[in-house]
């Protein structure tokens, strides 16, 4: 099934690198940014101008560029990113960018590049991304962000606060796209094929479902 998924997938690419070529797409501009980027940029408009930038996790910096490829600021970190960032948009305001990193941290910035607030995790993060989403339906909100003991914090995302803490059973994921909300429920994909989910302003998991 792996090796279906995985020849998939070489398909899939190779046919958009030729649709690409086809539409003859012009190269506005590159940049040397001297570090290991492994993952895709997060685009929003971080500081209110009314036009989009570009932020990027490297190996241990995070990157903003504006849009013609010029580095705004560079936010160094202790411990290595292993995802993009996640970003909530303020009309009016710099958007917050919140990253998670292999040091157990969940950091939150201002689109200065500014830090916030930082959150303790009870392990490291890595191939899992910050969700940010409104839970309750109310109008505030949170950040949702897993880590490598298995457990799944929803935390406040102007100030950090912890609003609910649970645990499964593996190492969870929350991609951007494996996020589910419906209503007042959310699920999150964990290791071992298991999809968990639960109610959305509680730390109870209710109910886990085998792929």
């Amino acid at each position: 099934m792996k090796v279906v998924f995985l020849t998939l997938v070489l398909v899939l690419l190779a046919c958009a690198l030729c649709s690409a070529a086809a539409l003859d797409i012009p190269l506005l501009w590159t940049v040397e940014l001297s570090t290991v980027i492994e993952n895709a940029a997060t685009v929003a408009d971080i500081n209110a101008d009314g036009r989009d930038e570009a932020v990027i996790a490297g190996y241990t910096q995070l990157i903003a560029l504006d849009g013609s490829g010029k580095v705004m600021w560079q936010w160094e970190n202790t411990s290595r990113f292993g995802t993009y960032p996640a970003i909530l948009p303020r009309p009016g305001a710099p958007s917050l960018i919140y990253v998670a990193d292999g040091g157990g941290h969940l950091t939150c910035l201002d689109g200065s590049g500014k830090v916030i607030w930082s959150a303790g995790l009870k392990a490291p993060s890595s191939w899992s991304a910050s969700v940010v989403c409104d839970l309750r339906g109310d109008g505030s909100h949170q950040v949702i962000q897993t880590d490598r003991a298995g457990a799944v914090w929803a935390f406040d995302a102007l100030t950090g606060g912890v609003v609910w803490q649970a645990s499964v059973e593996g190492e969870p994921v929350s991609y951007e796209h494996s996020l589910h909300f419906i209503a007042e429920y959310f699920g999150i994909l964990a290791q071992k094929g298991r999809t968990w989910s639960g109610s959305a302003d509680s730390e109870k998991l209710l109910t886990t479902e085998d792929d």
